[in-house]
């Protein structure tokens, strides 16, 4: 049932560590498949690469699957699908309140072609160039915590900003 909602809706799911128990081996060949599909046909997806959706003032970890997912599509092309991949930032004023503001920024694509060559060379590191490459793209427009002494800190300013633009517009 849930996956004809899935397909309805045209989303591809993406098996992740925390999705299977223990001791299983994650197999995304068919959602890899799917995503090359909707590549092939000219289309476009939406990825959240952090692979989760909670609140905290930094960026997590990149999950690798974007990049795996179109270096493997540009090398079954032979690196001339012309692939680019579009790191956008999302930050909320509120993330935790439903009409919040957001700010969307949008960087300049990454050119997936432009790894044909380390990806020839080690598949894995390519795979975690490009990760990097627009985990870099992102953190750049996000504000970010190292701790949660930061983290309380810029919820502080934030508060504080907030407060001062109520005054200032009445």
């Amino acid at each position: 049932m849930i996956y004809a909602i899935f397909r309805f809706f045209h989303i591809i799911p993406i098996i992740r560590k925390s999705d299977i128990k223990k001791g299983e081996i994650i197999n995304n060949k068919d959602t890899f498949a799917k995503c090359h599909e909707y590549l092939s046909e000219g289309r476009t997806f939406l990825i959240f690469p952090e692979g989760t959706s909670y609140y905290e003032l930094k960026l997590r970890e990149i999950k690798t699957g974007i990049a795996r997912i179109a270096l493997s599509f540009e090398d079954l092309n032979n690196f001339k699908g012309a692939l680019k991949i579009l790191p956008i930032a999302l930050d909320y004023s509120d993330a935790v309140d439903f009409r919040s503001s957001i700010v969307v920024i949008i960087n300049e694509p990454i050119i997936v072609e432009n790894y044909k060559k380390q990806y020839a060379l080690d598949m894995i590191k390519a795979v975690t160039e490009l990760t990097e490459g627009i985990r870099n793209d992102i953190a750049q427009h996000i504000p970010h915590a190292n701790s949660k002494k930061e983290e309380g800190f810029l919820v502080k300013i934030y508060r504080f900003y907030m407060e001062y633009m109520d005054t200032v517009t009445k």
